[in-house]
């Protein structure tokens, strides 16, 4: 189910960042950055951001109204971008500082400006149905059912069934798009210039990469793909459809070994064998209250003094590793003592980047025996778990170099390209009418690419600490030395190459496991 979230949480946490914009000239007569007035505005910003954090939480743990009233409504303002813009160019001006508070202010006045677009989409997916053999089925639930169907037949003619309903939704997704473009084109951005300020990085060199990836990891995924098809599916890779990878991507039988009571027990072990346990003003909110939102989320409304993660756990081996992954975005807060926007309001790369590293503990033979996995079921788990990575690391190339190919095509070339991108990205053949969900398909703002780069980076990341302190480096505090590393530079870009990045993970996945 795609979800929208409303309010400033979508630009802090996933995947924001600050690169070189292409903007209309701003005014010569802004405020220089050190000047009190600058100082003002970080202050207001820091105010806005503690109270989004609180009632973010609040409304997460507790299932209280979501308060967007939490910001004084002066600084969300095409005056202000207009003056961080300008105040970048001023002599001994903290660059990077002043940009991702211009992220920050164009992120929150964009979630206000296609807010009832938002809710439209929101509502829309959570009531839309479609009639499959007689009876009508909830679209949100479409997914779950297609991994859980066991007849071909059926699971294709319920993917057809659902196109009328995945029409509607994109009907919505349009309108929220236009709504977006004429927003960030009226502040005096190129709408790929906004694109570029908020990914980080220029984004044909984003696109070199996801291009590599996919050369580089097309054997393996080919060889992978017929693997699933022919455990899962009793096929081969030749018959797939797009209506089958919910179907072969689905959690394998094995991972339910790992019950939700003992998903943040593990993750406290790990931390423990890292040194990283017992942290003052570090609080996990693990229960399984039906009251929570069963979406992780890590706020920080104290800066490194009050950092809160929510999770609820489901179980299963996906779900330690988010778990996991969770808790290394809440440590790199946690370890960041830094300004509010060299902290939460630039590029998360590289927390991200120490969270998919902690997260990868799920993938070592040694912790996974120790979880008792049967030494008879590591190999087959170890291969799912990979399979998925791969997956969701091509998808996302593949989303990316098609979403970018595709920002001034109309919907008939949009289609077709999604259908030639996604074809080369999956290894399956996608029909005309797979292709007329491109909408639906895609993510806001790019916002694909964040999973293969922080992926990426987190194996070259990992090769450093094995070297360091040896394979079974989740039991020693020191590796936890090169994490703290990572996680006191806050928001500054990632220093190493994209590409050997790249390189490290697309070898990482020719291995077999």
């Amino acid at each position: 189910m795609r979800l929208f979230l409303i309010g400033s949480f979508l630009f802090l946490f996933a995947g924001c960042s600050a690169a070189t914009p292409q903007v209309l000239p701003a005014p010569a007569d802004a405020p220089d950055a050190g000047t009190p007035g600058s100082l003002q505005l970080e202050e207001t910003v820091a105010a806005a951001v503690k109270a989004r954090d609180l009632a973010l939480w609040a409304h997460w743990t507790q299932g209280a109204p979501l308060n967007r009233a939490t910001g004084n409504p002066a600084l969300f303002t095409k005056t202000t971008l207009d003056t961080l813009r300008a105040a970048q160019h001023l002599p001994h001006a903290d660059v990077r500082g002043l940009r991702n508070l211009e992220v920050y202010v164009a992120g929150e006045m964009l979630s206000t400006a296609v807010e009832d677009e938002d809710v439209a989409v929101f509502n829309l997916e959570a009531s839309l149905t479609f009639t499959f053999e007689g009876r009508e089925v909830p679209y949100r639930d479409l997914t779950r059912l297609l991994a859980g169907e066991k007849s071909d037949k059926r699971r294709r003619a319920m993917w057809s069934a659902s196109l009328p309903a995945a029409n509607r939704l994109d009907a919505m997704l349009r309108r929220r798009q236009a709504k977006v473009r004429s927003a960030v084109e009226a502040w005096g951005y190129t709408f790929d210039g906004f694109l570029a300020l908020m990914r980080g990085e220029d984004l044909d060199t984003l696109a070199e990469g996801a291009e590599r990836f996919l050369d580089l990891t097309d054997a393996p995924w080919r060889a992978t793909l017929e693997r699933l098809a022919h455990s899962k599916l009793k096929t081969t890779a030749s018959k797939l459809t797009r209506a089958d990878l919910p179907a072969i991507t689905r959690v394998p039988p094995q991972e339910q070994r790992f019950p939700k009571n003992d998903i943040f027990p593990r993750a406290m072990e790990v931390l423990k064998g890292l040194g990283l346990q017992n942290l003052p003003g570090f609080y996990v909110e693990p229960s399984d209250d039906q009251k929570k939102n069963p979406l992780p989320l890590t706020v920080a409304p104290g800066g490194s003094s009050d950092v809160r993660l929510s999770f609820r756990p489901h179980g299963g081996l996906r779900d330690q590793a988010a778990m996991l992954l969770e808790l290394g975005r809440a440590l790199a807060l946690k370890h960041c003592d830094q300004a509010i926007e060299h902290c939460r309001l630039g590029n998360p790369l590289l927390a991200e980047t120490t969270a998919y590293t902690l997260a990868s503990v799920t993938d070592e033979p040694a912790w996974l025996i120790e979880a008792g996995v049967a030494d008879a079921d590591l190999a087959e788990i170890r291969f799912n778990a990979k399979a998925y990575q791969l997956f969701r690391a091509r998808r996302a190339a593949g989303l990316y170099l098609f979403q970018l190919s595709a920002l001034d095509a109309t919907d008939a070339e949009a289609q077709m390209m999604f259908a030639h991108t996604l074809s080369r990205a999956l290894g399956i053949a996608l029909s005309d009418e797979d292709a007329t969900r491109w909408r639906v398909e895609s993510e806001p703002l790019l916002r694909s690419i964040s999973y293969l780069q922080a992926l990426a980076y987190s194996r070259v990341l990992k090769q450093k600490i094995v070297e360091q302190v040896g394979a079974t480096w989740w039991k020693n505090p020191q590796a936890s030395t090169w994490l703290k590393r990572e996680w006191a530079l806050g928001t500054q870009p990632q220093p190493g190459s994209f590409g050997r990045a790249i390189e490290v993970l697309a070898a990482e996945m020719a291995q077999s496991p």
